[in-house]
């Protein structure tokens, strides 16, 4: 009995064995193809990332600029206001020489014409 104890003992090593190769074969090959499943996720996801940083870069330089067109805008805006109030300012202060020039637009000039004398 104790010979087919060890014979029992040594074919159920020998199938442990067998079965441990296997094993580690099929779970190393598993390991492979999960560790190569997980760098080409990360290559994917590196490109998605590097993809999106250059769509936000893209979106915040047409911000930028939008922003550049409407500070110009603005100081397009401000200058011409500043001109009209500094011209009616000018006018209120010269309003005899404004008045003159208007008065001289209205008026004729009529050639030839004699003028009486008035005495």
């Amino acid at each position: 009995m104790n010979h087919e104890m060890k014979n029992t003992l040594e074919e159920i090593k020998r199938e442990n064995s067998a079965l441990k190769g296997k094993c580690t074969t099929n779970y190393e090959a598993a390991l492979q193809g999960l560790q190569e499943k997980l760098d080409s996720n990360l290559e994917m996801g590196k490109e998605n990332n590097e993809r999106k940083l250059d769509e936000r870069k893209k979106v915040w330089k047409k911000e930028q600029e939008k922003e550049k067109v409407n500070f110009a805008e603005i100081v397009k805006q401000q200058v011409k206001e500043k001109t009209k109030d500094t011209v009616i300012q000018v006018i209120k202060e010269k309003e005899e020489l404004v008045r003159d020039k208007v008065d001289k637009k209205k008026c004729m000039v009529i050639y030839e014409l004699e003028e009486k004398r008035t005495q």
